[in-house]
């Protein structure tokens, strides 16, 4: 990014008084960093970024330094040496424009209106590209972020009206799309990106950002694949990958990716991260609270990762420690939309329901187009009998993301005692919502298990598939016919969709031959793991 800047503006590199003798040994320093930054191997680069430093302390040295930390999601250090460059050198571009990035990021908008119209100073041509990525227009009064942000897409386009053929200024456009939730204009950006260069890393790594945001798993998990085979061992694009692949219920391919990455990052903190992501969609909980704990660790300011334990804590029923971690994480990174949301659960799932309906009124506000959120919303609106309310949250959230079924259940049940809606009308709307599920489910190939599966004699395995093997109705009325089953004629087999468990769950465990949790298993895996199974009869309690 800031090479082609230097490139485009021809401005000299700052430097301040050095150790005689230094200078040389630095600058070879610099040079491996440069390629191991090139390769993705950054903390390897903030090594030798900061031997430079300590050998040659020049701003433009800790430009780099401060460069690399932020790409490490250490923004605190970052900004530290960012600022020592500005005291070294108050006319160094480089440090202003990050410092408006950064700012900018986080919802400073005064630091970031600051420091992007230092640099705007500096190098006036590259005024709209300033406003782009830093995501503000420094020249004009403070509106609210959304309309910063706003203007400032309007003025990056204007950039590449002008300059057509310069990727930077489409990657400065699509992440202000990213951070006003337009994820398919963003994606149009990095697809722009790729018509220019079509080999260009970068521009697959964030067009499988956008993707994952859109939901298309399939497609993110083709642009990281890309970008890793463009750039090996990429890092960042493995932790996406990664990502993607638990996103798309894939989780043990996942562990696999993340221990690839960690034979060559054990110390990336992103890393672990995503390894606790893949260890938690599996339901292996304590195993993703510790992957977390190392993040932390490594990078005690990494707002996901005390979210991330925050969401297992709340898995097993720690709800007290759990929002202490999702609170920290949005002290740490208050405009972190996710992290409100997951403390919204946290707090709905201890019944503080108008707390709940806070956070997710707060994620809400920072990405109105986040249909998660609005379904929470509606969910705790629901529980307190603001019926209408709920409704509303569930209809912004399926437009926002029309095939969200979670949602339109969810509405549906309300619906079915709402005096707001004929028998006809309810009708219409839950035959649409069953073609909706049924298009996307997927038949299994030889679904039928062969007769030859059960010699006479041997008892009828039943498989049972439910999320609600707890306190729950379905778990009360499982356990009355569990009792009373033959083991010599019925042998029972679970299924658990749902990683937590309570006392019922412990108590109707010992009247099951088999117990299985396919938690976070696309449908086809866990197709294939009941009918390796032998399962003769399966019964969804869903």
């Amino acid at each position: 990014m800031l090479k082609w800047l230097k490139a485009a503006l021809g401005h000299p590199p700052s430097s301040a008084a050095s150790v005689p003798g230094a200078e040389a040994a630095a600058d070879e320093l610099q040079r491996k960093g440069n390629r191991l930054l090139d390769d993705g191997r950054l903390e390897e680069a903030r090594r030798c970024y900061e031997e430079a430093a300590v050998l040659d302390r020049t701003a433009a040295r800790l430009v780099n330094l401060g460069f690399v930390l932020k790409e490490l999601g250490q923004p605190g250090p970052a900004r530290q040496f960012l600022l020592e460059a500005l005291a070294l050198d108050p006319e160094q571009f480089d440090a202003s424009f990050m410092l408006g990035s950064m700012a900018a990021e986080a919802g400073e908008l005064a630091e970031a209106r600051l420091y992007s119209g230092r640099a705007a100073s500096l190098h006036p041509v590259c005024r709209e590209a300033l406003a782009g990525h830093a995501g503000v227009d420094f020249l004009k009064p403070a509106p609210g972020t959304a309309q910063v942000a706003a203007e400032a897409a309007e003025a990056a386009e204007a950039a590449i009206r002008q300059h057509a053929d310069a990727t930077e200024f489409f990657f400065f456009l699509g992440n202000i799309q990213i951070g006003l939730g337009d994820f398919a204009a963003a994606a149009g950006s990095f697809n722009a990106v790729l018509e220019l260069t079509p080999d260009n890393p970068d521009g697959h790594y964030n067009l499988g950002v956008t993707a994952q945001m859109l939901g298309q798993h399939d497609a993110a998990i083709a642009s990281f694949r890309k970008a890793v085979a463009l750039r090996p061992g990429d890092v960042r694009s493995l932790c996406g990958l990664a990502s993607s692949l638990t996103s798309n219920g894939q989780p043990t391919e996942a562990i696999a990716v993340c221990e690839e990455a960690l034979a060559l990052a054990a110390d990336r903190g992103e890393v672990h991260n995503a390894l606790g992501n893949a260890l938690l969609t599996l339901g292996r909980h304590d195993e993703a609270i510790a992957s977390y704990s190392r993040t932390i660790a490594l990078q005690p300011d990494y707002a996901e990762a005390h979210s991330n334990i925050g969401m297992a804590l709340t898995a097993k029923g720690q709800l007290d420690t759990a929002i202490g971690s999702l609170q920290r994480a949005v002290a740490i990174k208050p405009r972190y939309a996710e992290g409100h949301n997951n403390l919204g659960n946290a707090l709905q799932q201890q019944g503080r329901f108008d707390d709940a309906m806070r956070s997710y009124g707060t994620a809400i506000a920072i990405n109105p187009r986040f249909a998660q959120a609005h379904n929470n919303h509606g969910v705790a609106a629901s529980a307190q009998g603001r019926q209408l309310e709920a409704l509303a949250s569930w209809r912004r959230a399926l437009e926002l993301k029309p095939d969200y079924l979670d949602a339109w259940s969810n509405s549906l049940y309300v619906l079915s005692f709402s005096t707001h809606i004929t028998p006809a009308d309810y009708l219409v709307e839950a035959k649409s919502f069953g073609a909706a599920a049924a298009a996307r489910a997927t038949p299994y190939a030889a679904w039928t298990a062969a007769a030859s599966l059960r010699p006479d004699g041997v008892p009828l395995r039943v498989g049972f598939v439910s999320g609600d093997f707890r306190e729950h109705p379905v778990g009360f009325f499982l356990e009355g016919v569990l009792q009373h089953l033959d083991p010599a004629r019925v042998s029972a087999i679970a299924y658990t969709t749902n990683p937590s468990d309570d006392g019922l769950t412990a108590r109707i465990k010992r009247h099951f031959a088999g117990w299985h949790s396919i938690v976070g298993l696309d449908d086809k895996t866990a197709a294939a793991k009941i009918h390796a199974d032998g399962i003769h009869v399966l019964v969804d309690l869903a």
